[in-house]
């Protein structure tokens, strides 16, 4: 590839760090402009023009008990802010970690990316799209099991599930 593969865990990291500080300001921003408080006007010095039914009407759906003016759309775009916030940060994958697990844990049965239980189910890319794998699915395979494979959700973390998965997909990527 065009892209240095080293680059994308450093890229990965930098991403889920900045993240908070990006949404937190964007919020920030954003509060800023759906709600700001009502001038106070003097009554004896700067009178109030009389209203239209319609120009009341409007006043008053957008004025709340504590005097404060909300704007509709910025209003429901810092709402639709605090729900695309993860509800947790994902840590960023160690892809390094996931080859020290792949080598330690796996490799007795998937060396090379091969299967030597069931030689048609391999590690490698053509395999892994056929059945459907992606790195969630591996996720699940390794935590859990599946037919012949024995579960490691009890022998390993989920942060190292999580490095060993995306390990075995990027090196289905590269053709082991």
């Amino acid at each position: 590839p065009c892209f240095p593969v080293r680059i994308i865990p450093a890229l990965l990291a930098m991403t889920f760090l900045c993240r908070p500080l990006l949404m937190a300001t964007l919020l920030w921003r954003t509060c800023e402009g759906f709600a700001s408080p009502m001038p106070q006007r003097s009554i004896a010095t700067h009178p109030a023009p009389p209203l239209t039914p319609v120009q009341s009407e409007d006043a008053g759906r957008r004025q709340n008990l504590l005097g404060w003016s909300i704007r509709p759309l910025a209003l429901g775009a810092a709402l639709g802010l605090l729900l695309a916030l993860p509800v947790r940060p994902a840590a960023a994958v160690d892809l390094a970690d996931g080859e020290k697990i792949f080598t330690n844990v796996c490799v007795a049965c998937h060396a090379a990316g091969s299967n030597l239980v069931v030689p048609e189910k391999t590690l490698q890319k053509e395999t892994l799209k056929k059945y459907g794998v992606d790195v969630v699915k591996v996720k699940a395979i390794v935590s859990g099991g599946q037919n012949i494979m024995p579960a490691f959700g009890q022998l390993l973390s989920p942060q190292q599930i999580e490095d060993v998965s995306n390990y075995v997909i990027a090196q289905s990527e590269k053709g082991w």
